[in-house]
């Protein structure tokens, strides 16, 4: 009899110990699966309940300069302040991708072009880059929505693949730096059941998968919303498989930290997630704290600010990168390979005119570039994407 309730009581234990378990894999796969958090709107309803989501403007300037040696930095790494530690290597090479809009088509083929322009960014024994410029290789395609096709906004190395993202058709194409251009994957706006496509405008990796973004604003015709699609981003997996995420509340986050909420704007074109900081770095297009959006009044709209965000949009350092020229914004940004420097493309875009400069910094705000901080890249090309490779 004893040995029968022993044997009943090791089972019970046993059952007790099976729930337990399987109970705690459940409620952590509600909320991360594979490195993607599947419930923002769970996430930030508790940050909210528990007043972890309050905006800091009250208290925080900035126009002024950050004290990155105070506690406010929080768990950045401490060697991020070290501009000599060792490198790999001392050459990278790179790509830019560009974004002709409505130049794209060809006067007389039914064609669309897009370039791609090669070069190798070489570390000098001061610990600074200088660029040289390789071949400018042409892409084509005859696949196009509404008589417009292969206007690229952005690149990235996915798979051994370099792939190239038009921001008109939503075409994904796998690119090669002999010419050739493949089609791959076809994105749909919003929550991906819209029959318009996906506007890309920025992408990325993180922790095994695609993050892909939009400008992250409300989409404004004639002064008035109509829909809220381009604040949606898309998951892709290793497979090809997409997943819809709207991120409307990270991107409002990062507007309240810029004093740029509606009618102001924030427009995002140069996004990255740095896997050492295990930081969200953005280098907005646009900004306005004020000015509703328009067509003609945002060329005017550039902005030099700098975002490091925590992964989880709670907290963010905002800075600004060299002097702030309203003509000029970020299109493009690319953390340079296992370092704590960025390679960053802005552009000029007004009244038809089209140009692109190039530079690099750390997360100080020092430039790195030699022997100008900034480079011309195009005086008649607007460069969008960049990728290493």
């Amino acid at each position: 009899m004893r040995q029968t309730v022993s044997w009943l009581r090791i089972h019970l234990l046993l059952d007790l110990i099976i729930f337990v378990f399987l109970t705690a894999n459940y409620f952590a796969s509600k909320t991360h699966h594979n490195g993607v958090y599947h419930s923002f709107d769970e996430d930030f309803d508790y940050l909210e309940e528990h007043e972890q989501y309050d905006s800091p403007l009250d208290t925080f300037d900035y126009d002024s300069e950050y004290d990155w040696d105070s506690a406010d930095t929080w768990d950045l790494p401490n060697n991020i302040h070290n501009t000599n530690q060792p490198v790999q290597t001392n050459n990278y090479q790179f790509a830019l991708a560009a974004d002709l809009d409505l130049n794209s088509r060809d006067p007389v083929q039914f064609k669309w072009y897009s370039y791609l322009k090669l070069g190798s960014l070489i570390r000098k024994e001061n610990g600074n880059f200088e660029i040289n410029w390789k071949d400018v290789i042409t892409l084509s395609t005859s696949t196009s929505t509404n008589n417009r096709s292969m206007e690229l906004s952005e690149l990235i190395l996915w798979q051994d693949n370099l792939l190239g993202f038009c921001d008109y058709t939503g075409m994904v194409y796998r690119v090669t730096t002999d010419g050739k251009v493949f089609q791959r994957y076809a994105l749909a706006d919003g929550n991906g059941k819209e029959p318009k496509p996906f506007k890309t405008e920025w992408v990325t990796k993180k922790d095994g998968y695609l993050y892909i973004g939009s400008i992250g604003k409300e989409w404004v015709v004639n002064g008035v919303i109509t829909h809220y699609n381009a604040q949606w981003i898309k998951i892709m997996d290793s497979c090809g498989t997409i997943e819809n995420l709207d991120w409307s509340k990270n991107y409002e986050f990062l507007r309240q930290q810029t004093n740029t909420t509606y009618p102001g704007y924030l427009i995002h074109e140069a996004v990255t997630w740095h896997p050492g900081m295990r930081k969200w770095i953005f280098l907005p297009r646009r900004a306005s704290e004020n000015i509703p959006y328009s067509p003609s009044g945002d060329e005017s709209l550039g902005t030099n600010l700098l975002l490091i965000v925590d992964e989880f949009f709670t907290n963010a350092i905002v800075r600004r990168i060299g002097p702030l020229d309203l003509d000029w914004g970020f299109s493009a940004i690319r953390i340079i390979p296992d370092t704590y420097e960025i390679l960053a493309v802005k552009v000029y875009e007004k009244n038809g005119i089209t140009k692109t400069m190039i530079t690099i910094f750390d997360f100080e705000g020092n430039f790195k570039l030699e022997p100008e901080p900034w480079l011309l890249v195009s005086e008649d090309v607007k460069y969008e994407g960049l990728e290493f490779f």
